[in-house]
């Protein structure tokens, strides 16, 4: 909110706070026992007498898409280092030059990227960061992207934990809070892995998730199926080890293993090649791939492993990814092999003896090099201390050079074609990467449906990897157990965004907003689209273009984790997308628990809703909203579920408390609410009841809150259950805060 408020506004939000302090009957929660009667279609004081006569249209299921981005020019970002090994900055295009092949390229794209490191600002209570409940997109994007790839099947079980704590380090110490990171595991448990966001907890939850899979030593394995066949044992006379093979018998599975973690990585390539003009790393963390590339006659995925090595680079390359590999062991050690040593057979033909773990660390590590060396990153390995390798992986995502140039050919040959970038100025070192592989055959053409509703502008940004700036807006959700629509979505679309036209004294506008709920596995679930058409008096669109236009639509999804996408874009062509994430509860699974908070206030009904929430407005006393920024002349009120499956045969009574806690940890607002069991809704197992509050701002100092909603049951040893967000207290602007009336007086209209 700005400090120079128009005057409509500025009148219509005094009557909002007014309304909301006075009429404090319509926060009563109302009786659990009889559903309170909906509201009368009078307008509440404090609204406006005007709403934009703004319907969605039928919802209906977004159809899968897929998104392409082809090489139209070829991009390639460039680290430069002095012979100290400082990054260098201030240079131009003139201090580049760029070949292909050989050829120099005329440089048309020229950008210096440069980061700043912006350190998470957390709320802390009790010991716990308190993570924001409502996602915006009012920043571009304008940090780091990361992927941390958690090798499953080339780590030990027995050094998971070490995987894990390498990985932890990363995101607790060196994750900006301008940056993303997606975690994915390699063994293709996509429910384990995490889409891109910038929320610590979810990130640490998906690498806690983590399991090592690595197969035993191949030495080991054909160590075994020596000690299995006598006749190995018992030679004839002139017989070698050269003459009675000892093969690996689980060959196959390690070529399988192999060849999934460098299809995961080329994958992951191919995915970030579409986000563009920034330098993308992925973090592999992995003891390598030990699988013998190089003995094409006894093993028989040695030719397959190879060229799935050369893909993943090759796509890394082409996508601008560099690969940045981590092995957890640390210094070299036998590890757990060492455990399992016996003796070794006494011919040396066999090849069968202690050299054998040697080779395949060394195996194993040179494949971590090549992978990073040959894509523009670098393999921390034999080193117990990663600090130095993570500040230096930050140092290369935070100042770089973008160079982007046409290629001499857009012939589809798909060979790979050698870039270098030198530079002019004596004394300094660039890291690029090597080339790009073309791509091969006719170009995919994906045809769009007029007929499925989404338009291709939207559905571009749903299946982009990170949300997009532009058209402002914010997205709250809180799940309920209900059997549908158990889901309540508020979506807040800042009206300064949109651009009106004047048809017949009125301003029209037309916003299309759809949601697509990815679940952890990746698969689209029911989606929801709606388009709202504005229609607009003067006075509304006044109101409108000073705060936003808003929507609280429904969805029904099944319990799990979900990036939910919503994607919005108004007729005069702006568009712009929040990444919602998103974790519904398995309501069945727990003898008490809560629904997620709805929040609204008494200044929230002067924002025009377009499609309210059929089920909140029976009730909460004004429509949901994203705010969490206030005056202190506001009313906040909020509704939550609480179910109980404790004890429905024994009589008790429930516990709600709201509190308002400051950064300090002082509690400076506190509400109280007893619940009595034999109040509540049945429900299947036991019941439920519904919480409401209200929570005056007056008289709290502007600054920075923890709002919580705690229930607990007075029954021995029942768990207590309770849901935060944050919310911002910020100073009012001189013009919006009323002067004293003199007795008698009133306020003129």
């Amino acid at each position: 909110m700005t400090s120079a408020l128009p005057s409509l506004l500025r009148r219509t939000l005094r009557r909002a706070a007014l309304a909301g302090a006075l009429a404090s009957a319509a926060f009563v929660a109302p009786s659990a026992q009889t559903p309170p009667p909906a509201p009368a279609p009078a307008a509440r004081t404090g609204q406006p007498t005007t709403q934009p006569t703004a319907r969605p249209t039928d919802t209906q299921q977004i159809p899968p898409v897929t998104f392409r981005a082809e090489i139209e020019y070829v991009e390639v970002d460039a680290v430069v280092t002095d012979e100290r090994g400082n990054l260098v900055k201030g240079l131009t295009r003139e201090d580049f030059d760029v070949y292909e092949d050989g050829v120099m390229q005329k440089v048309a794209f020229f950008s210096q990227i440069v980061i700043p490191v912006e350190r998470l600002d957390r709320f802390v209570s009790e010991s716990r960061p308190i993570v924001p409940d409502v996602r915006s997109n009012v920043r571009p994007f304008e940090g780091r992207i990361y992927v941390l790839m958690l090798d499953n099947y080339h780590t030990g079980a027995l050094r998971s934990a070490l995987v894990k704590k390498a990985a932890h380090e990363f995101v607790e110490k060196y994750l900006g809070a301008n940056d993303v990171a997606a975690v994915i595991h390699t063994s293709g448990g996509v429910a384990n892995s995490q889409e891109f966001t910038n929320d610590p907890r979810l990130l640490h939850a998906s690498i806690d998730r983590f399991i090592g899979q690595k197969l035993r030593s191949r030495t080991l394995e054909r160590l075994d199926e020596y000690n299995r066949n006598p006749l190995l044992q018992q030679q004839t006379d002139g017989q070698t080890g050269r003459d009675t093979k000892v093969l690996d018998p689980r060959d196959s599975e390690r070529g399988f293993y192999a060849s999934s973690t460098l299809g995961t990585l080329r994958s992951l390539a191919d995915f970030m090649g579409s986000i563009r003009g920034r330098r993308k790393a992925i973090l592999m963390f992995s003891e390598g791939i030990d699988y013998p590339i190089l003995d094409v006659f006894d093993s028989r995925d040695a030719s397959t492993v190879l060229n799935a090595t050369r893909d993943a680079i090759a796509s890394a390359s082409k996508a601008n990814v560099n690969f940045y590999t981590i092995d957890p062991r640390g210094l070299h050690s036998m590890g757990d092999e060492n455990m399992e040593l016996g003796g070794f057979p006494a011919d040396p033909s066999f090849g069968i003896n202690p050299q054998g773990f040697d080779q395949e660390r060394r195996l194993a590590v040179d494949s971590l090099k090549v992978l990073a060396e040959q894509t523009g990153g670098f393999a921390a390995v034999e080193s117990n201390d990663y600090s130095d390798a993570y500040d230096r992986i930050v140092r290369e995502n935070s100042s770089y050079y973008v160079l982007g140039y046409y290629p001499p050919s857009n012939k589809r040959d798909g060979k790979f074609h050698k870039i270098e970038v030198k530079l002019k100025r004596p004394g300094l070192k660039v890291t690029a990467r090597k080339g790009y592989a073309a791509p091969k055959g006719k170009g995919e053409v994906t045809a769009v449906d007029p007929s499925a509703g989404t338009s291709t502008a939207l559905r571009d940004l749903l299946n982009s990897p990170l949300q997009s700036a532009g058209l402002t807006l914010s997205v709250a959700a809180a799940p309920f157990d209900a059997p549908k629509d158990n889901v309540a979505v508020t979506v807040e679309i800042v009206g300064r965004n949109l651009k009106f036209t004047q048809d017949k004294g009125l301003f029209t506008n037309t916003v299309e907003v759809s949601m697509l709920p990815l679940e952890a596995r990746g698969k689209a679930q029911q989606g929801r689209r709606s388009e709202v058409k504005l229609n607009l008096k003067p006075q509304t669109a006044q109101i409108m273009s000073a705060t936003a236009v808003r929507l609280a639509p429904r969805l029904t999804l099944p319990p799990g984790r979900y990036q939910l996408r919503v994607a919005a874009k108004e007729k005069g062509g702006l568009t712009g997308s929040v990444f919602y994430d998103l974790t519904v509860p398995d309501f069945t699974k727990e003898k008490f628990n809560m629904s997620g908070i709805v929040l609204t206030a008494a200044t929230a009904q002067v924002t025009p809703t377009a499609e309210p929430d059929p089920i909140l407005k029976a009730t909460l006393p004004g429509p949901p909203t994203t705010r969490r920024e206030f005056y202190p002349i506001d009313v906040l009120a909020l509704y939550a579920e609480v179910y109980d499956k404790l004890q429905t045969d024994v009589p008790h009574t429930v516990d709600v408390t709201t509190r308002l806690v400051s950064e300090s940890g002082k509690e400076v607002s506190r509400t109280t609410d007893a619940r009595k069991s034999n109040e509540f809704q049945l429900a299947k197992g036991g019941g439920f009841f519904g919480y409401s509050a209200q929570v005056p701002l007056a008289d709290i100092a502007p600054g920075r809150y923890m709002l919580q909603v705690q229930a607990k049951a007075r029954i021995k040893d029942a768990p207590t259950v309770q849901r935060e967000m944050l919310i911002t207290i910020v100073e009012p602007p001189p013009d919006l805060v009323k002067p004293t009336a003199k007795p008698g007086a009133s306020e003129k209209p």
